[in-house]
């Protein structure tokens, strides 16, 4: 009888070894969701969902603007002719309307991409020979009305020097006080010409 009553103490046992684990468990569980809980609450990071005029400011930026990039640029290949082929730069307003004033943009020619874009690619380009190219103004207006205007670059292939490979850079430098895109703010054209 004694060794009946030993056999059947040991399950009961054993259940009460698991009841106390399992109430220490949720317990556990518990704190950590209250914790939780009371600590998410003390964040204040309210998310930017708002993206009218007064969340987000106006940004000037080349829209094609390809430089730095872990890519090198696609040759811009101008058929020989005698009439002048036509490069637009663009400059446009990032914003989400028009901005109500017109803005004056400043492309400066910037040579120093070229050698950085030779040192990220292992190319050998050189600036093409200034004969070669034409730019009215270095700058352009984006209209009161408008988010985007073009400056257009003439280049004369007859003159384009085909024992060198030509690029031309530009970066946005001014924009009449307006904020200038980090990221889109430099274009590279290499210059290619065909059958001539």
């Amino acid at each position: 009888a004694v060794t009946g009553v030993q056999t059947c103490a040991l399950p009961i046992l054993i259940n009460h070894t698991i009841n106390r684990n399992m109430r220490n468990l949720i317990k556990i569980c518990s704190i950590a969701g209250v914790a939780s809980v009371l600590f998410t609450s003390c964040l204040k990071d309210t998310p930017i969902t708002d993206y009218s005029d007064t969340s987000i400011k106006p940004i000037v930026l080349i829209p094609n603007g390809n430089f730095p990039s872990s890519n090198q640029a696609a040759t811009l290949a101008f058929e020989a002719s005698n009439t002048p082929s036509v490069i637009n730069l663009y400059a446009r307003v990032s914003w989400s309307k028009p901005l109500g004033r017109a803005i004056e943009v400043t492309f400066t020619k910037n040579t120093a991409l070229i050698a950085q874009y030779n040192t990220a690619f292992g190319t050998g380009y050189v600036e093409m020979n200034s004969d070669a190219y034409s730019l009215a103004s270095n700058k352009v207006t984006i209209a009161a009305d408008q988010t985007e205007a073009t400056l257009p670059l003439q280049i004369f292939t007859s003159k384009v020097d085909l024992s060198k490979e030509n690029m031309l850079a530009f970066t946005i430098t001014d924009a009449s006080g307006e904020t200038i895109s980090s990221n889109f703010k430099n274009i590279v054209l290499p210059i290619g010409v065909k059958n001539r």
